[in-house]
């Protein structure tokens, strides 16, 4: 197998020498020739080794090689040279016989040809373009579009993933596919949601993914002020993430965990930081007025107070604001400023007819109290 192989190695070199007395067509003839007696020494080999370990690491060598003497002919095809190109697919051709017939014996993260890569490089930038249009028009983000090209772009970044690996082509693929048919999908579907649930199924482990919808989680939570109401949407958002059920044989990066763990983490993380931030809030910050009225009997008071210029601040949102950080009402610990600023005849006629009741109450018992 060895010297059938330098006798291939030696044509390719005669092949690519810029020299006029090497006819090309001849040379391409016997390049050809010597590609199908190789797939013959290849199943000889395997009839005969009894050693699978052996001959797991001659499978592999054979193959670093094809893919150094494809890689060859790919720089000469692009000057362009059309022998070098021909010579290019039958050393291909070669390549995928060994993969086709010797699959298990190969290492899962070999190399792809640089070829291979030109070429997945504008498929995926083709396909990519209509797969952003179609989710646009579902109302994706534009963030989480942009991290999904990143995504991409980042495999054929030689700075950041020298080598583009069959696994890593076989992720892409079936990335590319299932976005693909979730962008020409049109059924009427919650596809922020989906889109994210097919990333954690998928395992896209992505540096940006993973920060943008940790960025999100984070963000949704935080932006709920009741502590009770913050821990409701942890576990809820906890559950979700657990029942998704993962392709295990794919991922972006296996030298990382996986997707679903790292959201996991930064679940179970954010709860312990969200009590601490509580504590620490409370032991720096009086306890509020409790008032047993609602929002909407509170905003009726305020404006009537406001009206009557009981309140010495600058503005009536300054008065709103600093009135919200000390009181609360039935069943709203924090209330918002505009919440209190807002008064509306319609909306809140009940809670100005409780407020106008109980202020003529009072009224005749200081009649009463004052002899007025």
């Amino acid at each position: 197998m060895k010297t059938e192989l330098e006798m291939l190695t030696s044509y390719v070199s005669l092949l690519i020498m810029n020299r006029s007395v090497y006819p090309g067509l001849d040379m391409l003839t016997t390049i050809k020739t010597e590609c199908a007696r190789l797939k013959d020494v290849f199943n000889i080999s395997f009839n005969h080794t009894a050693d699978s370990f052996q001959f797991t690491e001659a499978m592999n060598s054979r193959y670093i090689r094809l893919v150094n003497l494809a890689n060859l002919l790919w720089e000469r095809a692009r000057l362009p040279n059309s022998f070098a190109r021909l010579a290019m697919m039958d050393v291909l051709a070669l390549k995928h016989f060994l993969e086709y017939e010797y699959r298990s014996f190969l290492d899962a993260d070999r190399d792809l040809t640089s070829f291979e890569r030109f070429t997945l490089k504008h498929r995926v930038l083709s396909e990519l373009k209509v797969i952003k249009g179609h989710l646009r028009a579902k109302k994706i983000s534009e963030a989480l579009i942009l991290q999904l090209e990143k995504v991409f772009l980042d495999l054929f970044k030689e700075s950041k993933y020298p080598v583009l690996s069959v696994s890593k082509k076989e992720y892409v693929e079936a990335l590319l596919t299932n976005l693909s048919a979730m962008a020409i999908d049109d059924r009427d579907k919650d596809w922020n949601v989906r889109l994210r649930l097919l990333l954690i199924k998928l395992n896209c482990n992505h540096l940006g993914i993973y920060k943008l919808l940790q960025a999100e989680q984070e963000k949704e939570i935080l932006m709920i002020r009741d502590p009770e109401k913050q821990y409701d949407l942890l576990f809820a958002k906890e559950i979700w993430i657990k029942q998704i059920q993962m392709e295990r044989k794919l991922a972006y990066n296996t030298d990382v965990d996986d997707l679903k763990s790292m959201l996991l983490e930064q679940i179970r993380m954010l709860g312990p930081h969200l009590r601490e931030k509580m504590e620490r809030r409370a032991a720096l910050k009086p306890e509020k007025v409790k008032y047993k009225l609602s929002v909407d009997e509170l905003s009726v008071v305020f404006h009537s107070y406001y009206t009557e210029k009981v309140f010495d601040y600058p503005s009536k949102k300054a008065a709103a604001e600093a009135i919200c950080e000390n009181i609360r009402s039935v069943g709203t610990a924090d209330i918002s400023a505009n919440s209190l600023l807002k008064y509306d005849r319609l909306e809140q006629r009940s809670a100005a007819l409780n407020y106008y009741r109980r202020s003529t109450r009072i009224l005749e018992q200081l009649k009463i109290d004052f002899d007025l």
